[in-house]
This record gives structure tokens, sequence and C-alpha cells, in this order.
């Protein structure tokens, strides 16, 4: 657990203990009651970490650390010394490879931190535990099943045989099997630590193993979804269910379980955004959905007549190439993505079966592909080359409102790309949802470097991607499945707020602020650009706040019976945001003509376009934008009905290396 606030209660044995500052520009020693950096003001890293044993006959809770490490209980570690690197043995053994391949869980797995001897005994020390800013673990998950609900119950299990292919595939199933090493973080499941198959006592672990667990759970589960577990835990106890066809017939059996449960909830959506050029930057090269003047708050209940297909829709985008690139790309990108988000869900709507999360998240790679090629295809008109190349970082939040039974499941789909983020807040936790593409990250997955280790490299920042710098066929898009099943806030940033770890610091205070009333999302919004104008200060920012309140109550579905069937003609008129008045002023003139194909060293007014004709252009490119939602939407309708699902859809993809360093980004956005 990585925490920048102090804890509540702090245990004794901290009373004396000082925590150096984690910035390298920085270090200075700080009484372990302070949130903020007596000497820089910044943040201060709590790192608290979990101790594993490596060798028999070490027993990690009668070890007490020494020098840079103070025990907070047996087997949780404070590192006082968060800037020090940590000491890591050459080559890596055997029990650390798994965190490595595994990086790209994080959401539910531990990172290796490094390692502490004991008695000329190696001990390896974890960080992004299941602990808490107390430095405490999490609950287990099977006392905290008899307080969840149906919808959370079956989450749970949803995300454990998430991790069941890639855990088995790297010889770490056995994780899933000890119901002490699983914790649950609200909806979230997290594993304490990584467990070899080879210890295992029934040998090599297998689905039956995994159904013998949740049966063990069967008395605590809701009525609700009791029997529909137990007929999956018996069919998992068949030798076919672990086939790759039988696992994905038992994992397509849950995520119908799960999305029925979750059409038990009525969830209301706020949603607003903004962004700021900030106080060091002429120009602003970052975009977002929605614009402030079109934040709005709305029920998702399909009542709307047109229902407002984007309702649920959040987009931010760090433009790279400079004001004459950057600042395109991302408005590009967004144009593009309102206008086949919008057509995707009008095909959902009409939809009447339903779509599984790999149909879904298919469709949703195959869009940001499709504004992939439309930058890159404008990069190769203005023969841009190498580092002049315009592009953009991107991340997406989408609720897809899929009508089930007479309810509306509530799906959150994440897509990102670059590091550009998305955090799950409430007013007790902060949670980092994505995982930044960056060179840093790429290092731990080719089990290079630790995280802690490959983040203090001049570049480990830099970009190994972004949405229009190459082909399409080299773009790969991390998305992700989530369900919304209690009230929070899903804060989307560019890192002109990320930096620095303020949202982590601030997150949960103005949250409370929300959920009091206090502020509106819109203020809210203005509060973080605040914030990232004044404690970073050296970037543009961009945010989108999307405030979820979940009741328990499911809302009165919209009747596709009576549709209209001009709907679809009034969405797609209306699907390419409408420029402001001063639209013209907001874009510098060396965008303007990168975008328009001005001339810009035109020695008179007359020689430019026309202010008219621009406008043809952009019609004439949101026809072939259309053609082209149109193009993927048919895709997608293929895939729907002819390929077979793939079993992990909430499991991020890795991305190929790149052969030679020169390859990656090292344009910072």
């Amino acid at each position: 657990m990585i925490s920048s606030s102090p804890p509540s209660r702090r245990p004794a044995a901290l009373l004396s203990t000082r925590i150096q500052c984690a910035q390298a520009d920085c270090q200075h020693d700080n009484p372990a009651d302070q949130s903020l950096c007596e000497h820089c003001g910044r943040p201060l890293t709590y790192r608290y970490l979990w101790v594993v044993g490596q060798s028999e006959g070490v027993n990690p809770a009668h070890v007490s650390p020494s020098g840079r490490y103070r025990a907070v209980s047996p087997r949780v570690w404070l590192d006082t010394q968060p800037a020090a690197a940590p000491d890591l043995p050459q080559p890596w053994p055997e029990e650390a490879l798994p965190y490595f391949h595994l990086f790209p869980h994080r959401l539910h797995v531990p990172v290796l931190f490094g390692f502490g001897w004991h008695g000329g005994q190696r001990l390896m020390l974890l960080e992004n535990g299941p602990i808490d800013g107390a430095g405490k673990l999490l609950p287990a998950i099977a006392p905290s099943f008899a307080a969840a609900s149906p919808t959370r119950q079956v989450y749970w299990l949803w995300q454990i045989l998430d991790l069941w292919a890639p855990l088995r595939d790297y010889g770490v199933a056995a994780s899933l099997l000890m119901p002490d090493n699983l914790r649950v973080e609200g909806w979230r499941v997290r594993l304490r630590e990584l467990i070899p198959d080879r210890l295992h006592p029934g040998g090599q672990p297998s689905l039956a193993d995994l159904a013998a667990c949740w049966l063990g759970w069967l008395g605590a589960l809701q009525i609700q979804v009791a029997d529909s577990v137990r007929s999956l835990c018996e069919q998992m106890q068949q030798p076919i269910a672990d086939t790759p066809e039988g696992l994905r017939a038992i994992a397509l059996q849950l995520n119908d379980l799960l999305l029925q449960q979750s059409t038990q909830l009525a969830l209301k959506l706020a949603v607003a955004g903004g962004t700021t050029a900030g106080p060091q930057r002429a120009h602003n090269e970052d975009a977002c959905y929605p614009p402030a003047q079109h934040s709005a708050e709305t029920s998702l209940t399909w009542l709307q007549s047109p229902p407002d297909l984007l309702s649920g829709l959040g987009i931010v985008c760090d433009g790279i190439g400079g004001h004459a690139g950057g600042e395109v790309a991302s408005q590009m990108a967004v144009r593009s993505l309102v206008m086949q988000l919008r057509a995707l869900l009008y095909e959902v709507a009409e939809e009447t079966t339903v779509l599984s999360p790999d149909v879904v998240m298919q469709q949703l790679e195959a869009i940001a592909r499709v504004v992939n090629n439309l930058i890159a295809s404008q990069n190769d008109s203005q023969q841009r080359q190498s580092r002049q190349r315009m592009g953009t970082t991107l991340t997406l939040a989408l609720h897809l409102p899929q009508r089930i039974n007479g309810g509306t499941a509530q799906e959150l789909y994440l897509l990102n790309v670059g590091d550009s983020r998305a955090y799950w807040i409430t007013p007790e936790r902060c949670q980092l949802l994505t995982l930044d593409d960056d060179l840093a990250g790429r290092e731990v997955r080719l089990s290079r470097a630790t995280h802690a280790e490959a983040r203090k490299h001049p570049n480990a920042g830099a970009l190994t991607q972004a949405v229009g710098i190459h082909e399409g066929d080299r773009l790969y898009p991390t998305v992700q499945r989530f369900m919304i099943d209690e009230d929070g806030v899903l804060l989307l940033c560019t890192d002109g707020l990320s930096d620095h770890g303020w949202v982590e610091a601030l997150g949960p205070e103005v949250t409370q602020l929300l959920f009091n009333d206090q502020l509106t999302p819109q203020q809210a919004v203005q509060t973080w650009l605040e914030h990232a104008n004044q404690r970073n200060g050296h970037d543009n920012a961009s945010v989108v706040v999307m405030r979820c309140r979940v009741t328990a109550q499911a809302p009165k579905l919209f009747d596709p019976t009576v549709f209209d069937p001009t709907m679809a003609e009034r969405a797609i008129a209306t699907a390419m945001p409408q420029p402001a008045p001063d639209a013209d002023v907001e874009l510098s003139q060396a965008s303007r003509a990168l975008l328009f194909d001005d001339t810009l060293d035109a020695p008179t007014p007359a020689k430019l376009r026309p202010k008219g004709d621009r406008w043809i252009t952009v019609l004439l490119l949101g026809i072939t934008l259309l053609t082209l939602g149109a193009a993927g939407v048919q895709i997608w309708r293929q895939m729907h009905t002819r390929q077979t699902p793939r079993l992990w859809p909430s499991a991020p993809v890795d991305q190929p290396a790149t052969r030679d360093p020169m390859d990656s980004i090292n344009t910072q956005p």
C-alpha cells in the first residue's frame, strides 16, 4: 500500500518515526504525523510493505526490521526512506518472476519492491498490497461476504475467475485458493501475495479446487445468487471445465449472473468536464468531453426522448507535438470518438441479446484504432516525421446501459493509451484504475527492474505509445470492464493534475464535499483544475468528474417498441460537438492550418480560406468519420454473431516491447 496521507491512528511503534520526502529534489525528514513535506509542501509517501519469507524455516512474523524499515505489525513494514533504492539481488530469484509478469494486473496483484535479510535468509518486500492507510491488512474475503450485496458477491467471484487464467499461466493459481490470501477493498479483490502452485497440497490447481473454495462460502451468499453459484460450482468440478471451452462457458454464465444482479441497482450519473492551459503554458494541447458548456446530470433510465446516448461518457486527451500539432490531435480524437461512440450506443440500444465484455472491448479497441489512423493520416499528409508527428494520450470512460430482463446493467468500460489516468474515489479511498504506458512500466513487464527502481530512471515517464504516432496495428489500448455497485466518483485527468500524487492526497477530501452537496460536479472540476494550476502548474490539465450514485431500486426502462425511428438521424445530426462562438480564437493559427489545411504564410487575409469553407471541410471530415464509424459498427456486428468471445475481458493486454528504445515515444505530453 502506498498512501500519501498519514495513518489516522498511528501505531505506538511509529511515534518517534520520521519519514523522508520521496521527491528526489527534496528528501527532507518529516515527522510521521504529517501529510505534506515540511520543506517542499508536496505529499509524503507512506509505503507499507508486506513481508514474504523466501525460504523454509523463516517466519516473517518473527523478523524485526532494521535500518530504513519500521514494523507496524509482524508482517507489515513501513519504508521511512521512500526515495532510497531498495536492496535488489541479481539475477532475480525464481519466486520473484511472477510479480514482474503480472504487473499489468496490479489492480489486484501486489508489486515486488525489494528484498530484506534476516539470519542470512532472504525476505521479499511487496508494495501495492492489501494494506490500508493506517498500515492494517484489509478484511479477508470470507467474513466479508455476509454484509455484501448480491451484486458485489458475484462481482468478487467474477474478479477471482478473471484472474484464474493469468495466474495459472505463471504457476501461481494457488494464490486464489487460500481464503486468507484474498482481501477486499470495497468492490475490489486484492491478493496479499503470490503463492507458487508447487505449494498447493493437491498438486496442480484445477477449477475443481476453486469450486471447492467457493462452496465453502455458499452459506454466506445472498439467496438471490446462491443457487446459481452452486450450479456453476458443479460445472467447475467437471473435467471439461479445465479446457478453454469449458472455462469460457463458465465465465460467460457468471457474467450473465453479474449483469442480471446489477440491474437491481439504479444509477444516477452527473458528468462534468473542463480544461486549462495552466499558468506556464500559452497554448492548451488538452481536450476533454464533455466540455464545460455540455456538462449535465442525468438518470440513466432511458426515459428521455430521445435518450441522451452520451450521458455516461467521459474523455480526456493530452496532445503531443507542440501547439501546432498536439492541440489538433487531441481535438480530432475527441470529435471522432464522440461520433463513433454515439453510433455504437445507438446500436447497443437496439440489441435484444446481451453483449459479452469481450465483444464490447473489441469494438472499443477498433474505435480507438480508427481515431489513431485519422491522426496518423493527418501526420502523413503534413509530411511529419519522427518526433514532429502529432499524437495524443487517451483515457475514455463509458457507461454501457445494456437492457436485461427489464433492467439496466451498470457496466463501466475504461480504455486508456498513454499516461492520462482514471481514478475511482470515495470519501474513504482513492484507487488508481489505469496503468501508464511508459518506459518504467515496460521495464517491469520485461523483468528488467522493479517498479520502484524503474521510476528513478530519467526517462521513466517517457511514453511507449500514444494515439496517432504510428499506424493502428501498432496501437495496443488497455480496455477494462468494471461494475458500478457503490457511490463514488470516477475522475479522469491528464498528468497536469496527476503528477506528484496530488489526486491521491486530495481525492477523498474533494469527493466528500461533492457527496455532501457542497460542490456540484462542475464546481468539483474547477476545484481540481485550480489544484492543478496551484500545486503543479507546469502543464495543461484536463479533468472529467463522473459522480455515481447508486440505489437499490431499478429504474423503468425505455420501451424500444415505441422508439422513434427518426432518433438515429437526429443523433447522427448532432454527433459532432458544435463549435463555440469563439472556436477560431481557441485554436492557434498554426493549429487551424494543420486542421483545415490553411496556408500559414499567406500575405493577406484574401488568400486565407474563408470561414464558411473551413466548416464545409469540417462537415466533409464528419461525413468521412461517420462512414468509418458505420464500418466499425458493422465489424462489431460480425464479431458479435461469428466470433467466440475471449474469456478474460478485463485483463490488461501486454503490448509487445519495441525492439529498440529509440522506437519509444520520448516526447512528454
